[in-house]
């Protein structure tokens, strides 16, 4: 509970969401619709290139998403669901804490996933210089 109360998410408001995962894409803009967040985001980018060394699906899935945020041709509310991924893979705290070796990345890539595939259906296929 305290990860939802950090990322500003009310019980409500998950557990109005169910579990469906097109559902994920609400709660990531929820995330990143915060000004504050996506200042960090902003601030952190250089550190985003640590989780690319991790292998090649978790630096496409990064390198698009910075793509989006850095986005000239996207207006700023069509960016908060790559913000507020971004976001979650970032802070400290997350559902599954990152310090549990292999399984304390596995909420932080899907994440991403979910994220990529929104823009993907909205966008078609992406590459981070096709944004």
């Amino acid at each position: 509970m305290v990860c939802l109360k950090e990322l500003g998410l009310t019980r409500e408001f998950m557990e109005s969401q169910g579990n469906n995962p097109e559902n994920f894409t609400e709660i990531l803009g929820k995330i990143g619709e915060v000004p504050e967040r996506r200042v960090r985001v902003m601030d952190g980018l250089k550190d985003l290139t640590k989780f690319k060394k991790i292998g090649d699906e978790w630096a496409r899935r990064v390198s698009i998403l910075v793509a989006v945020v850095k986005s000239k041709k996207l207006k700023q509310f069509e960016k908060a669901v790559a913000f507020g991924a971004l976001f979650y893979l970032i802070m400290p705290f997350d559902l599954i804490p990152d310090n549990i070796p292999v399984f304390g990345l596995i909420d932080d890539f899907f994440f991403l996933g979910a994220a990529v595939a929104f823009y993907s259906s909205r966008y078609g296929k992406l590459t981070s210089r096709s944004l």
